[in-house]
């Protein structure tokens, strides 16, 4: 898995980062990404864990991944990040095919603009626009979960579905911020969606700062000190 922080029509790219912090002007706001893992509105005991997760970054914004239709998504507004911070909004949701993305702000340092989904063969990516108050300054950010598994036929529709991420991104205007984030399911440096990421012929492009540190399996316990970063941009 990947986490994709991208600024000014390039790419910080974060090796399983959970959190963030970006620098607006005189404001430091830290930014969490997280898979909820098959979210919905039933019993699952996963509250509290969660809870105990989200709490201990405090995020400005959230973005998940694997939430199970909008009465999951309120769900976990309501039981989860409710009880940690009431100054939390949660941004439009729109259903998918499979599983869903979902956002949630801090409503006095952002403004929610939009959530338009990007197509794919398989998930939707969302791409959500905000505008941060006290600068006035229109941002964006992907949430995706791309084909899991290892394998050249899944490693394909991964390529596939990055393919659609780049075709948005590159519509972007050249001064626009933007995040991507999510669950990547890439497993190392020669799969074709990486590369695809990294292709800096066209504008959205991927610039990896942890390329010369990251072994070329990712999965691996000589990255364990990677698993969680924390970066100001």
């Amino acid at each position: 898995m990947k986490y994709f922080i991208m600024k000014r029509g390039c790419c910080v790219l974060l090796f399983i980062c959970i959190s963030c912090s970006i620098i607006w002007a005189q404001d430091t706001c830290t930014f969490m990404s997280y898979n909820v893992l098959n979210f919905d509105n039933t019993g699952n005991n996963k509250e509290n864990f969660l809870v105990t997760v989200i709490e201990s970054v405090h995020p400005d914004i959230l973005v998940v991944q694997e939430l199970i239709e909008l009465s999951g998504a309120n769900r976990l507004f309501d039981s989860v990040i409710s009880k940690i911070d009431t100054n939390y909004a949660m941004g439009t949701f729109i259903n998918s095919y499979d599983t869903d993305n979902g956002i949630f702000y801090r409503k006095d340092k952002f403004d929610f603009i939009s959530n338009t989904p990007v197509k794919t063969a398989l998930r939707d990516i969302n791409q959500f626009k905000l505008i941060h108050k006290s600068s006035d300054e229109i941002f964006y950010i992907y949430s995706l979960h791309l084909k899991a598994s290892s394998g050249g036929e899944n490693e394909v529709l991964r390529a596939g579905e990055v393919d659609s991420l780049r075709k948005s991104t590159a519509l972007l205007p050249d001064s626009a911020n933007f995040i991507i984030c999510g669950d990547f399911n890439i497993y190392g440096e020669n799969e074709a969606a990486y590369i695809a990421l990294l292709d800096s012929s066209s504008n959205g492009f991927v610039i990896d700062n942890l390329e010369d540190v990251l072994t070329s399996t990712w999965n691996n316990s000589i990255n364990a000190p990677y698993h969680l970063s924390l970066i100001h941009i």
